[in-house]
């Protein structure tokens, strides 16, 4: 586009005055490739966002994903804030705090289901959040307490796409020592006047949107949020799970 747009304009002219009443004669071309700059610091600015919040989720993914115990813990908890009020010791105030701000140090998945963003309630999606991760976990095959190293995470590469508002981040994250680097693919989408918002996420073939959306979709449509929740703690294999614990409350 940018060069039919230059050999459009390559015979034109733009006369404008300078400082000392005279006139300068600019080709338009010279203009057309400055606005040809601009637009790709632009776009370079605008994938660096994209790349921001890849890294970003995958360090929270690296942070949490070996915290087996917290992230049970997390799904199998239901806090209220009569919990708050009556709760005396401070470290687990604290907890409960935690709790129900929505566990931001637990990464967010409803990349899944991004039609029941405003039907789930906040203690849901952190379930939602805590057994997705548990389940990646087991992809992984992560040994509980392991110790990934923090800060490590890095895009090696972006795979190139004939469409702008996509892009494909092939992520690295590195762990502990004598475990193996796990790659992650982030599929990026970029709305307007909203930014990028992660689409997808791969490991090697196990795509998230492809085996879970659909299906978690369809049985929130049909049966509710809580059976849903319940159907995605019934595919972990983690005994300590309450896959039951919403339906009972």
């Amino acid at each position: 586009m940018h060069r039919i747009l230059t050999i459009l304009t390559i015979f034109t002219i733009v006369i404008a005055p300078d400082a000392y009443g005279g006139y300068i004669v600019h080709k338009a071309e010279d203009k057309v490739e400055e606005k040809i700059a601009d637009d790709e610091k632009v776009e370079k600015k605008f994938e660096q966002e994209a790349i921001k919040q890849a890294i970003e989720h995958c360090l929270r993914v690296s942070d949490k994903i070996t915290q087996h115990f917290d992230l049970i813990n997390a799904y199998n908890r239901h806090f209220t804030n009569d919990d708050l009020v009556n709760e005396r010791d401070f470290a687990a105030k604290q907890q409960i705090l935690n709790y129900l701000w929505g566990r931001p140090d637990i990464p967010d998945f409803r990349l899944i289901l991004p039609k029941y963003q405003n039907v789930m309630t906040r203690e849901q999606y952190i379930k939602l959040n805590s057994i997705i991760l548990l389940l990646l976990a087991e992809k992984f095959e992560f040994m509980p307490n392991q110790h990934p190293f923090h800060g490590n995470c890095q895009v090696k590469k972006t795979k190139n796409s004939t469409d702008k508002d996509f892009a494909n981040l092939v992520v690295t994250m590195p762990l502990a020592i004598g475990t193996k680097q796990i790659t992650l693919r982030y599929l990026m989408k970029a709305q307007e006047n909203y930014g990028w918002y992660i689409n997808d996420i791969v490991f090697e073939d196990f795509s998230l949107a492809i085996n879970y959306r659909r299906e978690l979709s369809l049985i929130v449509q049909s049966k509710g949020v809580e059976d849903m929740l319940e159907f995605l703690c019934s595919q972990s294999e983690y005994p300590s799970l309450k896959c039951q614990s919403i339906i009972e409350h």
